[in-house]
């Protein structure tokens, strides 16, 4: 892996000893269910995030101005206004449970 940003990780951070430990760790924090042949897939493509996020942590932005961009690349936007909803049918028919004609979701963090 590569060598850790100038001052080290946040406190909260615990650095993991591999890829694959720190690719668990984020699908637990996600609530993913990885087969180990989803693991071996994505190791190497989250060691890659990995290092750009470590190279990132690396740049030295001292006395840099923060981006602010111009005018002249404003989006333009539609007027805000409301539009007829969908019938509840529509959405229920494609809710992966439903109870009492409602969305039932699993129970989040208290």
């Amino acid at each position: 892996m590569a060598e850790p940003p100038p001052g080290g990780y946040p406190l909260a951070v615990a650095r993991p000893e591999s890829t694959l430990e720190a690719l668990r760790a984020a699908a637990r924090l996600t609530r993913l269910e990885l087969s180990r042949a989803q693991e071996q897939r994505l190791v190497g493509d989250f060691q890659a995030f990995l290092t750009a996020f470590e190279a990132l942590a690396r740049a030295e932005v001292a006395g840099l101005e923060p981006y602010l961009p111009s005018e002249e690349f404003a989006c333009e936007l539609r007027a805000d206004e409301p539009l007829p909803s969908p019938p509840p049918d529509l959405f229920l028919e494609r809710a992966p449970r439903v109870e009492k004609g409602c969305y039932r979701l699993p129970k989040g963090n208290p």
